[in-house]
């Protein structure tokens, strides 16, 4: 019985690490998601209020030139 649960986790100095590895990686992955989720979200905000911007000066520019061109 030693032998099988010695064999199902390894040598004891050993066996946390692939533990510990398994741990970090699924820790980075997560992280790795939300910083992706959250660079999406900050880029589309970003590129939302650069189109706002835009909208409303071409909207100003076309109502300057209506006033002044009649």
């Amino acid at each position: 019985m030693g032998n099988d649960f010695t064999k199902l986790l390894g040598d004891a100095p050993t066996a946390p690490f692939p533990r510990r590895l398994d741990l970090f990686l699924s820790g980075s992955t997560h992280w790795n998601i939300v910083w992706q989720f959250k660079k999406d979200v900050s880029n589309s905000a970003t590129q939302d209020s650069i189109m706002n911007v835009h909208n409303k000066t071409q909207l100003t520019h076309a109502r300057i030139n209506y006033i002044l061109n009649g």
